[in-house]
């Protein structure tokens, strides 16, 4: 039996022969290795740490918890907890935008290098519920509302308990890479005027640091509608004479706004409580018209917990539970993502078209047949999508295509 000590070893041996080059892995598992290569080496107050080890250190909390990181330490040479949440308060994270944020710094050095169809970005922003709490740090609360500096230098802060934290990131339009640029801490929902005035700051900071911002992307709440509406009116979009709505001109940026899938899905899964849907399906070479109603999926959720252990098409939709079902009637988690995505999961979505296309659900699926092959990506983005939206996404083929790559 090889024992853990002479796995280590091996791994070090081909670590040093170059088998973990940059070209074969990551360097997430180039450093895993190596740290747990250090954890037999050295002793315990003899260890020296890196950046990227304390990413690594960082990582694990964040994934596993405090239990996981726990877990990782007895692995691998990483730091305490204590340690790095001390090392993380000296880091001068203010709420809002300044300038001299570690945010805005580090994206100005890699927007320096970026290749021109990488300069092209967006916006992107969700809130997400917190604790009320409060803090002490360098003589300031810490956990009331407070959206950083205006453009006049006064601060937005009140007296109410933050219960929310509002993200800002940045997000490349032909490329994957993604960046948080800013936060704020709310009470309750973000205004439109507020979301305004920090939109306009971060347009005009990325904008000088060379960047094109094409498109803004958010959940159809109600005030990221009534921002669009505010922007429409004030940075109105003029095409041969006529105003185009679902898009603005800021600075020179002309500004597409779109909805990220996630969030489609959603409201998509609560409106079809109370209303159906059409859409068309291509069947023996024959178009027709096929109706989504809820009470398809009531059905489905019965056939499933009647039928599991049975080989159908039906089995293979495991997420269509009673628990998926009844969350887009509770208020509370009807407002949740992660239900409605594994509810309108591709594999459960492809039974449902063929129960629509009269297909049995206790009929194996033939992952040839015509059915299957509707594109359900494109099916759903059209679907939670306003006409007028469509219509200029449409004409504009680059966007387009992009739109299909959105990840929130």
């Amino acid at each position: 039996m090889v024992s853990l000590r002479q796995k280590v070893n091996k791994l070090e041996r081909l670590s040093i022969k170059g088998f973990f080059g940059r070209k074969n892995v990551s360097w997430r598992l180039i450093k895993a290795v190596e740290c747990a290569a250090t954890k037999g080496r050295r002793k315990p107050r003899g260890r020296r740490y890196c950046d990227d080890v304390k990413a690594i250190s960082i990582s694990s909390e964040k994934a596993g918890g405090r239990g996981g990181h726990s877990v990782a330490q007895q692995i691998l040479s990483l730091r305490s907890l204590r340690t790095k949440r001390k090392i993380t308060q000296l880091v001068d994270l203010d709420c809002g935008f300044h300038e001299t944020s570690p945010f805005v710094r580090i994206l100005q050095d890699f927007s320096n290098n970026m290749p021109e169809t990488h300069t092209i970005v967006g916006f992107g922003w969700d809130e997400t519920e917190l604790v009320p709490c409060l803090s002490l740090k360098d003589g300031t609360l810490i956990g009331y509302e407070d959206y950083g500096f205006d453009d006049c230098g006064n601060r937005d802060r009140t007296e109410k308990l933050a219960d929310k934290l509002l993200v800002v990131h940045v997000k490349g339009l032909f490329t994957p890479w993604h960046y948080p640029i800013a936060y704020a801490f709310a009470s309750r929902q973000t205004t439109k005027e507020r979301l305004r005035r920090l939109l306009l700051q971060l347009i005009r900071a990325v904008t000088q640091m060379g960047l094109r911002v094409w498109f803004f992307f958010w959940d159809q709440g109600s005030s990221n509608t009534a921002l669009m509406h505010l922007l429409e009116r004030e940075f109105p979009h003029v095409q041969n004479g006529v105003r185009r709505q679902g898009s603005m001109c800021i600075d020179g940026n002309i500004i597409y706004v779109t909805f990220d899938p996630a969030h489609m899905i959603k409201c998509f899964r609560n409106l079809l409580v109370g209303g159906y849907l059409e859409w068309p399906l291509t069947v023996n070479n024959g178009v027709f018209f096929a109706k989504s109603e809820w009470s398809l999926l009531d059905r489905l959720c019965q056939i499933v917990e009647n039928f599991k252990d049975r080989l159908s098409s039906a089995s293979l939709a495991s997420k269509v539970t009673r628990r998926h079902l009844d969350s887009a009637t509770d208020r509370r988690r009807k407002m949740k993502v992660k239900p409605a995505r594994q509810l309108f999961s591709n594999t459960n979505v492809q039974v449902l078209l063929q129960a629509m296309a009269g297909i049995d659900f206790d009929d194996v699926g033939d992952p040839g047949s015509p059915v299957s092959q509707v594109n359900v990506d494109e099916a759903l983005l059209q679907a939670g999508m306003s006409k007028s939206i469509s219509a200029q996404l449409q004409r504009h083929d680059g966007l387009k295509v992009a739109l299909t790559l959105l990840k929130f």
